[in-house]
């Protein structure tokens, strides 16, 4: 579960998989917004709040994304290696960045992080459960939750989750009462343009 790959729809290579990443866009369309705001519980608001959920809210400020500047990296791309070898290879677009932010929350178990117990999720709770109803709605909600609280600047265009089936372009579960595959696809709030799909497999083989 721990493991991924990236996709480019024109040219694809795999990295040790059980999460892949699949670009449907290049396109490079940035909005700037200036500003601030708070966060509380995924709610964003202007002002901070009043009463009990003031202590819960979190100042953010607001920047012009720098997609467009060619000599400054935004982050580390994951993994820290590639096929190639080359170590701490970084990105230089938003979207990208996003990805890797989101890869490193889904991945995250709750109470794994040193000094944000909240930060990530319980996915791996489900590795061996069985596969009915009530475990892809936990699945679908731990996501849309997690995204919503820590990165309400992405935007979840659409969220599946489902059962596997044997298939020439799916990888393989040995067991498949017990797993499922998750795809995600988003944007972001300032760029609606670029997508990127997040598919992760959660299996125990």
């Amino acid at each position: 579960m721990a493991s991924y790959t990236s996709q480019n729809n024109n040219n694809s290579n795999n990295i040790e998989s059980g999460l892949y990443v699949e670009d449907n866009s290049r396109t490079k369309t940035t909005i700037a917004v200036t500003g601030g705001g708070y966060i509380t519980d995924g709610i964003i608001s202007n002002e901070r709040p009043q009463g009990r959920s003031s202590y819960r809210a979190r100042e953010f400020g607001r920047a012009a994304p720098l997609d467009f500047e060619p000599d400054i990296a935004l982050g580390l791309k994951l993994p820290f290696k590639d096929n190639s070898g080359r170590l701490f290879d970084v990105n230089y677009l938003s979207i990208d960045q996003a990805m890797d932010n989101l890869k490193n929350l889904l991945l995250t178990s709750k109470g794994e992080r040193v000094m944000h117990p909240r930060f990530g999720t319980r996915l791996r709770e489900s590795l061996f459960e069985p596969n009915f109803p009530k475990l892809v709605t936990f699945v679908t909600d731990e996501i849309n939750a997690a995204i919503k609280f820590w990165m309400p600047y992405i935007l979840v265009d659409n969220l599946s989750v489902t059962i596997p089936e044997n298939g020439a372009n799916q990888t393989s579960f040995k067991d498949r009462m017990h797993g499922l595959r998750v795809e995600l696809t988003f944007s972001l709030a300032n760029n609606k343009l670029d997508k990127r799909i997040i598919v992760l497999e959660i299996k125990a083989d």
